[in-house]
């Protein structure tokens, strides 16, 4: 499809939509290795439209309006960002410096990777879930799936 940009190559992007984009662009970028690309921001400086890169991956955010609500509304959240890293007892712990809520310490899962979760928190009413996980399986564990490029 060549009018799809390149940084689109997957045909889902998550759009996530929070309230205090700005914050949580800088939280996306510093725990995460993430990258900002752009960002759309009207007279008031509320976000309309942002980009971050993580490892290759397009995240869009934008502050929450219109029909958008924030994560927090729900009662919860009814997003998760699964971030795949090398070491996940490394990336929790500086997520967690960085501000995250730890719901869920680095264990190995009967699936067999290795994982955490955490509630990303960029404003009193934000809370992405993020579970991290790591692709190299847990010791003495098979993993569950199989991964192909």
């Amino acid at each position: 499809m060549a009018s799809v940009p390149g940084r689109y190559r997957y045909a889902a992007v998550p759009h996530l939509m929070v309230d205090g984009a700005a914050e949580a662009i800088r939280f996306y970028a510093e725990p995460f290795g993430g990258e900002e690309l752009f960002r759309i921001a009207d007279p008031e400086g509320r976000i309309a439209h942002a980009e971050v890169r993580i490892k290759g991956s397009i995240i869009m955010v934008g502050d929450a309006d219109g029909p958008f609500k924030v994560p927090g509304a729900a009662g919860g959240s009814t997003v998760g960002l699964h971030i795949y890293v090398e070491d996940v007892d490394a990336l929790t712990a500086q997520a967690v410096r960085a501000g995250a809520e730890l719901l869920q310490p680095p264990a190995d899962m009967f699936y067999g990777a290795r994982s955490a979760m955490l509630r990303l928190i960029c404003s009193d009413r934000d809370g992405t879930i993020a579970p991290s996980g790591s692709m190299t399986p847990a010791p003495g564990r098979t993993p569950a799936y199989s991964h192909t490029e």
